[in-house]
């Protein structure tokens, strides 16, 4: 295992612990002791995916700097054609400047760790834990909003539009995207800790009606601001 490997294997592992850790806190404990263990639990899983993104960018920035200082080594006379050798060759650039101008570029487009898949399945965790219910106004809700949770879909990260729920472990996406993610091949429930560990099925998906409700309470929500608003313009031009 290459040490990038391993790295990532670490990281994995520290996730996928303090994500146990947090379901016993959340069923052991009780009020405002629990409330502040799972903010602290939260906000070092943020740094955990934080770290796990900076990571990947290095390994793709590494990788991307090694195959512009490689170019298919010249053949002699007689030698095979066939013949798959790779030689190193200097490279046009100075491999640290192209090294961090790519590093510079992928850290720009790092998504926010608050949209991270991993830390939306925790929020999902604990939220099935205490039995919340989505737009819950309990004051132990603090770390666990239902639009942070429950309205993007895990591997767009975009705000679903028609939610289906997957019947094996009960976790939602949106239907255009995981349907067209199956007919590219087989995948897995994206989040993390999912006990169910068998492939996404689309006889296993069916509407989710309650996630469907909060978004469709959530879009009259805006819509009657906005038409507030409209109004208001209106009366001031008057």
């Amino acid at each position: 295992m290459s040490q990038n490997d391993e790295i990532s294997r670490l990281i994995l592992t520290s996730k996928n612990t303090l994500a146990s850790s947090a379901k016993l806190i959340a069923r052991l404990m009780e009020g405002s002791e629990r409330k502040g263990h799972l903010q602290e639990f939260e906000r070092i899983l943020g740094d955990l995916c934080k770290l796990g993104e900076e990571h990947k960018n290095v390994c793709v920035a590494m990788e991307e700097v090694k195959k512009a200082c490689k170019r298919p080594a010249r053949r002699s006379r007689g030698e095979d054609e066939n013949a798959n050798v790779d030689c190193p060759e200097a490279p046009t650039e100075n491999p640290q400047a192209m090294y961090r101008a790519k590093l510079k570029a992928l850290q720009g487009v790092t998504p926010d760790v608050s949209l991270h898949p991993d830390m939306m399945a925790f929020k999902t965790m604990l939220r099935e834990v205490l039995c919340y219910d989505y737009g819950a106004d309990d004051d132990e809700d603090v770390v666990l909003t239902a639009a942070e949770i429950n309205i993007h879909d895990p591997f767009t990260r975009r705000v679903i539009v028609d939610p289906v729920k997957n019947i094996k472990c009960g976790h939602s996406y949106d239907r255009e995207t995981i349907e067209e993610m199956l007919k590219k091949g087989s995948i897995k429930c994206p989040y993390l800790s999912c006990p169910n560990r068998t492939e996404v099925r689309l006889v296993d998906l069916e509407p989710d009606k309650k996630l469907m409700k909060h978004l469709e309470t959530q879009r009259a929500t805006v819509d009657s601001t906005s038409s507030d608003v409209a109004e208001l313009d209106d009366s001031e031009l008057l």
